[in-house]
């Protein structure tokens, strides 16, 4: 990540999206997007075939990336709607509450990045 980055991210902020897609093989994947003023980073593609993806297992690996970029760094936090982003959610409520948490809208961004 360039220093230019961190400053707009740092100045402004930025929204972490989640989201599970299969790839072509209809591997499963856990996928976490940066999104920030007028650019979107793909920060980590999990392979997740041989995992168990309960929200424990999401939060572990969003909490990292979150600790290491420091909170202060973020405003939002988005997912889809499946159960286990929902409670996965719940969790990240309780140890970062000045973020913000939205479900449904990471295949909305998708679909605008598709565009």
């Amino acid at each position: 990540m360039t220093n230019k980055t961190k400053n707009s991210i740092h100045k402004c902020g930025a929204v972490i999206c989640l989201d599970e897609w299969e790839n072509v093989n209809s591997c499963p994947l856990l996928n976490i997007i940066l999104v920030f003023p007028n650019k979107y980073l793909f920060i980590k593609t999990s392979n997740t075939i041989y995992d168990q993806k309960d929200a424990q297992y999401i939060c572990n690996a969003l909490v990292e990336y979150i600790q290491n970029m420091g909170v202060d760094n973020f405003v939002q936090i988005y997912t889809d709607n499946a159960s286990n982003m929902q409670n996965t959610l719940d969790i990240l409520r309780v140890h970062y509450p000045s973020l913000y948490f939205q479900s449904c809208a990471t295949h909305c961004f998708d679909l605008l990045l598709n565009d």
